[in-house]
């Protein structure tokens, strides 16, 4: 019976867990969806502070969920967010597109942090290598000397990440696939944003940057959830 009752309560323990959770990411969802409804033409700082509000919103959700538990994970995501937030102010003005690419930079230097550099897998090394060098041929005929140089440093942070996300995996737990599909969603909405802005306008590009853009951000936040937990284990 004492079994019965500490199942039962541990049910019910998670049951209340998860409905918490679900309260803490309402402000995204809802600021998703005033972002997308106002849809407020660029440049503008109205336009700029809807933008930012979903990506604030995660790293509330971040910070209560720490919970007492502020792992090195949780403190590099969360960093990384927040220079997310400046980069997407940045990026609202044409004029400040490298800035807003160096708040960026910073933010995966951040989730760098927050995944280590263990374990090391070279198929997935040489799969973002292959994948950084198609890009810059790519880019190489739309971008001048300077803004090529910074892409290419840009994209490869970007892709470092990604290959530490993705040589997590396999792995029996959530959270590891949950950040790296964030980080695969957040290469794909950058790689449509610069070939729009630099190199061929895109059909509704906007939309499906913003879309893919926040899915990413959501998934690498969401993944603090599980290695949160992981680490209380250990």
């Amino acid at each position: 019976m004492d079994i019965l009752e500490t199942d039962a309560h541990h049910r019910r323990k998670l049951a209340a867990e998860a409905r918490g959770r679900t309260v803490r990411l309402l402000p995204f969802l809802v600021s998703c969806a005033l972002y997308f409804g106002l849809w407020l033409p660029e440049p503008s700082w109205p336009s700029a502070v809807t933008k930012i509000l979903p990506v604030l919103s995660l790293v509330l959700f971040i910070w209560s969920e720490s919970n007492g538990s502020w792992t090195p994970y949780a403190q590099g995501i969360f960093w990384g967010l927040l220079c997310s937030c400046a980069g997407d102010i940045c990026l609202v003005w044409p004029d400040l597109f490298l800035p807003g690419a160096g708040a960026f930079a910073i933010a995966h230097l951040c989730y760098l942090w927050a995944l280590g550099l263990r374990p090391v897998r070279p198929v997935a090394f040489m799969l973002t290598a292959v994948v950084w060098t198609a890009t810059l041929v790519c880019l190489k005929p739309c971008l001048d000397s300077p803004v090529l140089g910074c892409a290419g440093i840009y994209s490869a942070l970007l892709l470092a990440a990604a290959c530490r996300s993705l040589s997590r995996l396999p792995s029996p737990h959530w959270s590891p696939w949950l950040v790296a599909c964030g980080f695969l969603l957040f290469a794909a909405s950058d790689a449509i944003l610069v070939f729009d802005r630099f190199c061929l306008p895109l059909p509704r590009a906007r939309l499906v940057v913003m879309v893919t853009y926040y899915m990413a951000q959501s998934l690498i936040a969401a993944s603090v959830v599980g290695e949160a937990i992981h680490w209380k284990d250990i």
